[in-house]
């Protein structure tokens, strides 16, 4: 019977090759579509929640130099989604404590928009944000005294170059030049401040408990309001995800198991033969379930070529680690309907009788 069984899976897979094709780029067209959109669906929500941060993007700060290494080591931090080093200095402007930013690199998550001037340059330049002009009647070209923290320090003068934007997510610190920032310090070393962006997911406690035990002797602020805003827009972003994932998830795998049920379906006849010769209705399962497999199988290589260079011409930014983790991951879905598929169909026709399997015109 095992032979029979095998003799029918062969002509199961040969008698239309079109149509065994069909199946498997069916297969394809499904994982890449729910691994791709669910892909491209998390990396939208996340961009739109975070550029809905205010106007300091950030988490956690550690304040103290740290090393290449130390930052690597902290990047793996389980919950650390982006880390960046930015220099700040604290003095005082017209009387009141400021923290000044040095203009931060290009890469930086910190958004700086212009509402009017440019960005500075020199060591007297300096960008102040558009509620302190509006505040302290300031506008491009007029100065501003700046008294550093240190011991013995003499007033400071720059000359305001530029407004920044009065955005919401525009930085709300003045900007300074990396010889301005000089200026405010005592110390020949720039006061380096690393700053860390988590998840969103994560309890912002168990990794400030994790950056404590492993860096005992630096200063850690939080920024705790910013970040319970930030996870629940994500947990509203993820819901809505979720949803539209399930939606294709339906679509798709019900197209799948429709053109499964017509494959199976023309073969009808054949499974009525087999069984008025004698043949157990056990043993005609076993070339369905197989064929199924096959088909899953070449559609999930074939899937895991196309996946890394599809999602580089949609521009995502997924690695393909990543999405052949997110394909092993749904495949199970996709293999499940299809098996169930397989198994329902077939066991309509061994409930079918005989007579009517052999005159059916399907």
């Amino acid at each position: 019977m095992l032979g029979l069984s095998m003799k029918l899976l062969q002509w199961s897979l040969l008698r239309n090759r079109l149509q065994l094709m069909i199946m498997v780029l069916a297969v394809v067209g499904s994982l890449s579509s729910y691994v791709l959109l669910g892909t491209a669906l998390h990396e939208m929500s996340d961009t739109v929640v975070q550029l809905q941060r205010t106007d300091w993007p950030f988490d956690i700060a550690i304040t103290g130099n740290l090393e290449e290494a130390d930052q690597e080591q902290i990047a793996k931090i389980y919950g650390i989604r982006y880390l960046e080093s930015i220099v700040l200095a604290e003095a005082y402007l017209f009387s009141g404590e400021q923290s000044f930013l040095m203009l931060p690199s290009d890469n930086s998550q910190i958004i700086i928009e212009l509402e009017a001037g440019i960005l500075p340059s020199g060591e007297n330049d300096i960008v102040i944000p558009s509620d302190q002009a509006m505040a302290l009647s300031l506008s491009l070209g007029d100065e501003v005294r700046i008294l550093p923290e240190f011991a013995q320090a003499e007033v400071q003068v720059f000359k305001v170059c530029g407004i920044l934007s009065s955005k919401q997510s525009v930085v709300k610190k003045p900007l300074l030049s990396e010889r301005g920032i000089r200026r405010l310090t005592s110390s020949l070393s720039l006061p380096s401040t690393t700053v860390m962006q988590l998840d969103g997911k994560v309890d912002m406690d168990t990794v400030i408990v994790d950056l404590g035990t492993r860096y005992p002797g630096l200063s850690i602020e939080k920024y705790q309001d910013n970040y319970a805003k930030t996870k629940q827009d994500l947990n509203m972003s993820d819901s809505l995800v979720l949803s539209l994932r399930f939606l294709i998830l339906g679509i798709t795998a019900t197209s799948l198991a429709v053109l499964l049920y017509i494959s199976q379906r023309t073969g009808s006849y054949q499974i009525g033969v087999l069984r008025a010769i004698g043949v157990k209705k056990a043993w005609l399962l076993v070339p369905a379930i197989l064929q199924t497999s096959i088909i899953f199988i070449a559609g999930f290589f074939l899937t895991g070529i196309c996946l890394p260079l599809i999602s580089q011409n949609l521009g995502l930014t997924a690695t393909r680690t990543s999405l052949f983790l997110s394909l092993v991951r749904d495949v199970g879905i996709y293999f499940g309907v299809g098996i169930l598929s397989t198994l329902g169909i077939n066991l309509q026709f061994l409930g079918t009788p005989i007579p009517k399997l052999m005159t059916d015109t399907w």
